[in-house]
C-alpha cells in the first residue's frame, strides 16, 4: 500500500494509486489512530491519575472499547476486537512498567550522586 496517495494520482517513481487502494490506506490509518490513542490512554491509566483526569482518560478508554466493538470496525477490518484489546493493554502495561522503572533507575542514582557529594563534602570537612 503506498501512504497518502489521492484517488487517480500519479506518485512519484510512476506508481499510481486507486481508490481501492485510497480506502485501504484510510482504513489503515484509522484503526492504527485508534489503536495508539488506546494505548497512550492506557499507559497514562497505569500511572494512576486522579480526579478529572482520570475521568476524561476512563471515558476515552470506554469509547475506543466501544469501537473495537462496533458494527463500522467490524466494516473496516477482520482483525477481533477483544484480541486487540488484549494485545494493546499488555503491550501498554510493559510500557507502564519501563517507565516506572526508569523513574526509579533516576530516583536511585540521584539520591547515589547525592550520597556521593555528601561523602565529598564530609571527607572534606574531616580533613580540615
Amino acid at each position: 500500500m503506498t501512504e497518502g496517495c489521492t484517488a487517480g494520482r500519479t506518485l512519484p517513481g510512476g506508481v499510481s494509486c486507486s481508490m481501492e487502494e485510497c480506502y485501504e490506506n484510510l482504513v489503515a490509518a484509522i484503526v492504527k489512530q485508534a489503536v495508539r490513542d488506546y494505548e497512550r490512554i492506557l499507559v497514562q491509566l497505569f500511572s494512576r491519575p486522579a480526579g478529572e483526569k482520570q475521568i476524561w482518560l476512563n471515558m476515552e478508554k470506554v469509547e475506543l472499547e466501544v469501537f473495537f466493538h462496533s458494527a463500522w470496525y467490524g466494516t473496516l477490518t477482520d482483525i477481533d476486537g477483544d484480541r486487540l484489546i488484549r494485545t494493546v493493554r499488555s503491550h501498554a502495561l510493559d510500557k507502564a512498567k519501563e517507565i516506572i522503572r526508569r523513574k526509579h533507575q533516576k530516583h536511585l542514582k540521584e539520591m547515589g550522586m547525592a550520597a556521593g557529594s555528601a561523602d565529598k563534602i564530609s571527607r572534606s570537612a574531616a580533613k580540615v
